[in-house]
């Protein structure tokens, strides 16, 4: 833990304490990835995903062919489109990436929004 994350767990107060214990720190990876399957956009990530192992497995079957044929056009041929499928999956791996740094980014802003929603509550002008 940095020291500004000491520094802000120092200064909340016990609601605020409970509440975090209640909706969880930080989330792990996996709980982050299984998360972008929910919401209003989880059909996209459930879109990308399938696309992602298409191009996956096209690559891997390309592959396999780029090894069997003696032929070097053929290959090459081969070789050049299992290279384009794997590209083409990873950077869909990379945009996933970003789709589940967002919800996590969100969802901090939203225990952000809860907290001054809070102070503010107790604290009328």
């Amino acid at each position: 833990m940095s020291d500004i994350d000491k520094l802000i767990e120092d200064t909340l107060n016990a609601e605020d304490r409970e509440l975090l214990d209640r909706y969880g720190g930080e989330r792990g990876f996996f709980t982050e990835a299984m998360g972008a399957f929910r919401g209003r956009r989880g059909w996209v990530f459930s879109m990308a995903t399938c696309a992602n192992v298409v191009l996956f497995f096209g690559g891997a079957y390309l592959a396999w062919r780029f090894f069997q044929v003696e032929d070097l056009i053929v290959a090459l041929r081969y070789g050049m489109g299992a290279l384009l499928l794997f590209i083409m999956a990873a950077v869909m791996k990379i945009g996933m990436g970003v789709m589940i740094e967002g919800n996590r980014v969100v969802r901090e802003i939203k225990r952000l929004e809860l907290q001054v929603a809070r102070e503010r509550a107790k604290h009328p002008q």
